[in-house]
């Protein structure tokens, strides 16, 4: 404030939402819009409906949206059936590659259950090594998928299927070829799995799509409304793009020059940045 700042942007949340006199990011920006200075914040991700945050209505809130523009990437099985996943690995495979379930590969101290998730140290290498494997990642997790694409290449996996309960559009620059599909493709690519005996896969480099429809959209991730302090004040007040945002990265924090990522926080500096007198 001293600085004479006309915008604030605040790209977080205190979940669950305090009532406005005992929430920190409310106080605080009561402060701030007394002094005559907007403050944007997001919405919040991952939840169920009418569980927004930053409900305040002397703050500016914003959810994410998608953009018209897709990272996908192509899976080509044995049996010539096509399916599209979501993917931002700049790596394809050179040939097919025979394509098992993780729990297939699992290492003898992990349950199959476990190993279908593709944890830390389930996979064993001497049965993941040159093949294709199909992971699991529960609606409920918080695991990385990108760690999980670690941990199949260092087990030997050529390749990644990674079935997202979810599937919430989130595309992901993994380390060996891989793509996220949805419950209904993976339980085809399953099929396939169980009902061939040599079953094989191959994995494309990811590309881009442009002019993708509908668009814009409500991302899956983003926290919804009604408001559940207020409810007759509509939140969040307006969307921006947060979907896979491709922006500039810190080098204190790795040595990308670019990241891309998704979330609230990505939408709540593009609204920031269009107030900007």
């Amino acid at each position: 404030m001293r600085w004479s700042s006309n915008l604030v942007t605040v790209s977080g949340t205190e979940s669950p939402q305090g009532d406005y006199f005992n929430d920190n990011i409310s106080i605080g920006s009561f402060h701030a819009v007394s002094r005559g200075i907007l403050v944007v914040a997001s919405v919040g991700n991952e939840g169920n409906q009418g569980s927004a945050t930053n409900l305040a209505p002397w703050m500016f809130n914003v959810a994410a949206s998608s953009t018209d523009k897709d990272f996908t990437s192509d899976i080509v099985l044995g049996n010539s059936a096509n399916f599209t996943g979501k993917s931002m690995s700049p790596f394809g495979m050179n040939a097919s590659a025979r394509i098992i379930s993780a729990p297939e590969a699992r290492s003898g101290c992990f349950t199959p259950y476990q190993s279908s998730y593709c944890l830390e140290s389930s996979l064993n290498s001497t049965k993941a090594g040159g093949k294709v494997l199909v992971c699991q990642h529960a609606e409920s997790s918080t695991e990385s998928k990108l760690e999980k694409s670690t941990v199949v290449k260092e087990a030997g996996g050529v390749g990644m299927i990674f079935v997202d309960e979810a599937d919430k559009d989130v595309a992901i620059p993994f380390v060996i070829p891989s793509a996220i599909v949805g419950k209904e493709i993976g339980n085809k690519i399953l099929t396939y799995i169980n009902h061939t005996s040599k079953p094989i896969s191959k994995i494309f480099p990811a590309k881009t799509v442009l002019g993708s429809q509908p668009a814009p959209r409500v991302a899956a991730f983003s926290l919804k409304g009604p408001n559940a302090l207020t409810p007759e004040i509509l939140k969040p007040d307006v969307s921006a793009p947060g979907l896979n945002i491709l922006a500039a990265w810190s080098p204190a924090d790795g040595k990308m020059q670019y990241n891309i990522l998704s979330g609230t926080s990505m939408a709540c500096p593009h609204i920031t940045g269009n107030l900007q007198p």
